[in-house]
């Protein structure tokens, strides 16, 4: 990450912990730890936020916490539950509203979003659905923002994939247009000012839709054959590119 100028790496030192390093043009100097973790900051998924690095921390008593850095040294942030051994997960936060929000697997058994504002401890948004039996709730992955509204997968109790909508306070889900079992699948892009995602019906193919705000719903395109779409989308030209696996 770039931070007040330098450029701050993770290293995995000659004892297997990761650490961040900061990078000079020539060579890196470490900076310590903020405990005696023996795993650090391993798949660290860091952002700059609030004029802080703020990473994803493996702690030395097992729980995976927020970690703040302010040029000097690294503080520890209170987890929302006490989980003994979970916690904040590998994947890329997302920064809406001035708002900080990371994944994170409760002691409920579900992933919610954990909010942070740079100050307060962190809170744990709820699901819209006690999503603890099976594992599921907010994925954190594919999350993107169009007017205003931040839309990410979700993984609902019938273990489909979701498109939900997230305004800062409540988490909606969007209704899939079909009985798939596979549902809201891959790479968003906004294009036109219309979110589009990659979306899985019923028989498995791969599809190209567009949420509909006026009506809250996911309208599936159609492909050209009986291929399907892959990969990031790309917008250029004033078109959108995606790779696509024809019927051959």
């Amino acid at each position: 990450r770039i931070y007040n100028n330098n450029l701050y790496v993770a290293y995995q030192n000659i004892s297997g912990v990761t650490q961040f390093g900061r990078f000079n043009g020539t060579g890196i100097t470490i900076i310590a730890n903020p405990d005696n973790s023996t795993v650090g900051f391993y798949n660290n998924y860091s952002a700059v936020f609030n004029n802080k690095i703020v990473s994803r921390y493996v702690t030395a008593a097992g729980p995976k916490q927020l970690a703040t850095f302010d040029g000097i040294q690294w503080s520890i942030i209170p987890n929302p539950d006490n989980t003994p051994n979970r916690g904040v997960q590998p994947v890329f936060p997302a920064v809406y509203k001035n708002k900080l929000y990371f994944t994170y697997l409760s002691v409920t058994n579900q992933y919610q979003y954990m909010k942070y504002d740079g100050v307060s401890n962190p809170t744990l948004i709820a699901n819209p659905q006690a999503s603890g039996s099976n594992m599921g709730g907010v994925t954190g992955q594919l999350s993107i923002v169009n007017n205003d509204t931040l839309f990410v997968q979700y993984y609902d109790i019938n273990n489909v994939y979701r498109l939900a909508k997230f305004d800062g306070t409540n988490i909606s889900l969007v209704p899939n247009p079909d009985a798939t079992t596979y549902g809201y699948w891959y790479t968003p892009i906004v294009y036109n000012s219309q979110l589009y995602i990659m979306y899985l019906p019923a028989d498995g193919s791969r599809h190209l839709a567009q949420y509909q705000s006026n009506l809250n719903s996911i309208k599936v395109i159609a492909n050209p054959d009986a291929g399907g779409y892959w990969d990031q989308p790309i917008v250029y030209g004033d078109n959108l590119y995606i790779k696509y696996s024809n019927a051959q």
